[in-house]
């Protein structure tokens, strides 16, 4: 009986060498006379930033990667009301991909990042009459 050397593979093959190698352009269990969809080829930008949303994105101008989260606040609601009367806005980190915006002492709000973030790192921008708050965060170093 073989045993299993210090890599822990029974069979290894390059993924250039043909005979050995099938690369399909099919998922398994997906036959010939199913079509293929395509995938698009750009994702088009967010149409209107809607109220209540928070729109991630990602931005490398010099320096690390930068992660921003902006929150856009429904008017009329009762975070936009704590921000007006000038609630305290901080950060919570949770996990390494999340962080907690709090607004004043009644209002929380998870936002989610693709990446891992470097909570410690992040910085808040406030505006108050137009209810958004930016959090810019650095990707956390591998």
């Amino acid at each position: 009986m073989e045993e299993l050397g210090p890599e822990m593979c029974v069979f290894m093959a390059s993924s250039k060498e043909k005979k050995r190698v099938f690369t399909s352009d099919r998922p398994p269990g997906i036959g010939s006379s199913r079509p293929l969809v395509k995938p698009a080829q750009s994702v088009p930008p967010p149409k209107a930033e809607e109220e209540g949303s928070v729109v991630i994105s990602a931005s490398q101008a010099k320096g690390p990667l930068v992660l921003q989260a902006k929150y856009i606040i429904a008017k009329n609601s009762e975070e936009a009301i704590a921000l007006g009367q000038a609630a305290f806005v901080t950060l919570s980190d949770i996990s390494p991909c999340s962080i907690l915006l709090n607004i004043g002492d009644k209002h929380s709000r998870r936002l989610v990042f693709p990446y891992p973030i470097d909570g410690s790192k992040a910085k808040t921008r406030i505006a108050r009459k137009s209810l958004c708050i930016e959090v810019n965060a650095p990707a956390a170093s591998s």
